[in-house]
């Protein structure tokens, strides 16, 4: 008796966990993602400009942000700047976009190296150094 109520409560609890499965990922259909450069921003909307490979061009593309939107590499939505890198995670509903989840890659300021000092026309290069002395071959001591 004990046997049969111990596979009775096995196959409860992996039709349990099958179920619980297949909830999340019917929870995780709607969700598509994206990736591409702000090129706009706004408090509520960001505009990202991605590769579409249907078109083979550039295009823009406006997404609403979710008030509770997940952020990853800022703090707030108005740390992200035209220019960043984003991967966007977002639901389509009524042909509208809405941002879930964003991480956020900033971009780099390029940084000008150091200038050179131009050496002014007329003005005398500085002299080369002496050369050095030769070195002496040395003799081991005699014990």
């Amino acid at each position: 008796m004990n046997r049969y109520f111990g596979i009775a409560t096995v196959l409860a609890l992996s039709l349990l966990v099958c179920f619980s499965v297949g909830i999340s990922i019917a929870q995780e259909e709607g969700t598509e993602y994206s990736y591409g450069t702000v090129s706009k921003m706004a408090a509520d909307q960001i505009v990202v400009s991605e590769y579409d490979y249907d078109k083979d061009a550039e295009v823009e593309v406006t997404y609403l942000i979710d008030p509770k939107v997940e952020l990853e590499n800022v703090t707030a939505v108005g740390d992200i700047a035209v220019g960043d890198a984003v991967e966007i995670e977002y639901v389509a509903q009524d042909g509208k976009k809405t941002a879930k989840a964003i991480v956020v890659e900033k971009a780099l300021e390029e940084e000008a190296p150091a200038a050179a000092p131009e050496a002014k026309e007329g003005a005398a290069e500085p002299a080369p150094a002496a050369p050095a002395a030769p070195i002496e071959p040395t003799t081991p001591a005699a014990e």
